[in-house]
């Protein structure tokens, strides 16, 4: 009697792991085209608009005001995520996005494409502040936490695919069909991510104890992730100083115009290079921790960060002794590569640990303070190193992002030998 019981319980935790695996894949699915739709408009309507007004300045302003609900949903982002279903938020999320891009062509011609640009981006970013922390909020309780790493591993892969098809997708429907050909095509995809959240919220959950205390008690905002991370002192400072190595070297990417294009000279071909690279690596990096998830560590974040700053430091060199400009832009490229490899493995080995160690309730939220204080470093990164490149040589910020990087490293590393001996 004992063996048949043991093995009807195992084939009951095969058939619950498979189902779990299913819904898995259907909120990636629904991931994919929610985040491919959004990453086409916001490449071909800045286009759009500069194409229209002629005004860089527009262009910019566009970019810039846009980003600004990101930093302001994801708090939001966290607590949907600890409160509601994460299918109904992406079937919510889709039909919206949805609706006010099919309703473009008529905003355009009565509020004019700089303005109802800025709205339709800004919902966009909104959109995905709030989609993230629901993705990776969910994961521990699909896959359960010893497969936390692979889950965020797979999770990443398609945010960055995204944002690597997104650009060429956008570029190619803007080009063939026009804008309202690429909205068209974007529509759709978050119309077919809505359907997908939709059968995601209705499929049978695995943990229906779990789904009936979900929503449930009060909710305390984000008071209770604040008292999470004031109680995990070292967690928060690991956060912040990787969120001090994003900003230290978010020159190098954010600085690949100025660099390739003003100070080599060079041809924009080697700037889509460096940027596809760049993706490459990312990808690379989420690939690994997704078929070896027991091979890296979230104790081993000061060793990710140096690999990763070791990746400027060809590019430093090329760029210090006055190589030629195409050589320069292969240690670029090949640098790139090596610095979103690791820097990748750092993001999801950090996510990772603050999925394992904050509670059902918090998971959501402490989740979006996270992405919240790592997606700040965008903005003021955008304002520092502009002034930088316009008062140093590329190499002279060059060399500083590597001894900015070399010093978190090391404080990374006394924090998890202290975490280690407490």
């Amino acid at each position: 009697m004992s063996i048949e019981r043991k093995r009807l319980d195992a084939a009951g935790a095969d058939t619950v792991r498979r189902a779990s695996t299913r819904r898995f894949a259907a909120l990636l699915l629904a991931q994919a085209c929610l985040l491919l739709g959004s990453v086409v408009l916001c490449f071909a309507y800045p286009l759009y608009v500069l194409d229209e007004t002629g005004s860089a300045t527009a262009y910019g302003l566009v970019g810039a005001v846009s980003f600004l609900p990101y930093l302001a949903a994801t708090p939001l982002g966290g607590v949907l995520a600890d409160r509601a279903d994460c299918g109904r938020i992406f079937s919510v999320l889709g039909m919206a996005l949805a609706a006010v891009t099919a309703c473009m062509p008529l905003c355009r011609n009565a509020f004019g494409c700089v303005s109802s640009t800025i709205v339709l981006l800004c919902t966009d970013y909104a959109a995905q502040a709030i989609c993230k922390p629901a993705v990776q909020a969910a994961i521990p309780e699909l896959l359960g936490e010893d497969q936390v790493e692979r889950g965020c591993a797979w999770a990443s892969q398609v945010t960055m695919g995204a944002n690597i098809l997104g650009p060429f997708a956008g570029a190619a429907l803007y080009g063939w069909a026009g804008i309202d050909g690429a909205g068209a095509v974007a529509s759709l995809g978050f119309a077919f991510s809505a359907i997908v959240g939709t059968l995601f919220s209705r499929a049978p959950s695995c943990n229906k104890e779990r789904d009936a205390k979900k929503g449930q008690g009060p909710d305390l905002g984000l008071r209770n992730a604040i008292a999470f991370f004031g109680a995990k002192q070292t967690l928060l400072l690991t956060v912040l100083l990787v969120a001090l190595f994003n900003l230290a070297l978010a020159g190098a990417s954010l600085g690949t115009p100025v660099v390739v294009s003003v100070h080599l000279g060079a041809s924009a071909q080697w700037v889509g290079l460096i940027e596809g690279t760049a993706g490459a690596g990312g990808l690379v990096g989420g690939l690994m921790v997704g078929m070896s998830p027991y091979r890296f560590n979230a104790g081993h974040m000061g060793r990710y960060i140096l690999l990763s700053t070791l990746g400027v430091v060809p590019v430093w060199i090329s760029l210090a002794i006055g190589a030629p400009a195409w050589a320069a832009c292969i240690a670029y490229s090949l640098g790139m590569f090596w610095v979103m490899l690791w820097a990748n493995i750092a993001s999801i080995e950090l996510i990772g640990r603050v999925q394992r160690e904050a509670a059902r309730g918090v998971r959501g939220k402490a989740l979006s303070i996270v992405h919240l204080l790592l997606s700040c470093t965008t903005p003021i990164g955008q304002m520092v190193y502009g002034y930088a490149y316009d008062m140093a040589t590329p190499a002279v910020v060059m060399a500083a992002m590597v001894a900015a990087g070399v010093l978190v490293a090391l404080l990374l590393g006394m924090f998890e030998r202290k975490g280690a001996g407490e």
